[in-house]
């Protein structure tokens, strides 16, 4: 069980890796379009792997666990950018390596 940052970032960095694609997915967006829903993934050897439980576990780019049927999603609030781009990039900055973001 990862109970620290520390312990989330090192076990993250045991299958995300520099140059690797991080795929985002808009499940929800509020009506006022302030804050939206997401999921983040990545494919390897023919397995998603679900990202979404440690982005929000590590608090990026503000992410909180989302509420009622989407609880099992990152609520990220923001306008005026592209957050899905940001929270990937937010990530690669604490992990320290490059990842790419692609939409799904």
């Amino acid at each position: 069980m990862i109970s620290t940052r520390s312990d989330a970032i090192e076990r993250l960095k045991s299958f995300l890796y520099d140059g690797d694609r991080v795929y985002a997915s808009v499940i929800s967006v509020s009506n006022n379009g302030m804050s939206r829903n997401m999921k983040f993934f990545k494919i390897a050897s023919n397995h998603i792997l679900d990202l979404t439980g440690y982005i929000i576990f590590l608090k990026v780019a503000g992410a909180k666990k989302g509420r009622g049927q989407y609880n099992d999603c990152a609520l990220v609030e923001g306008t005026g950018m592209d957050m899905k781009f940001h929270v990937v990039y937010c990530l690669s900055r604490i992990m320290e390596i490059k990842l790419e973001k692609w939409d799904l």
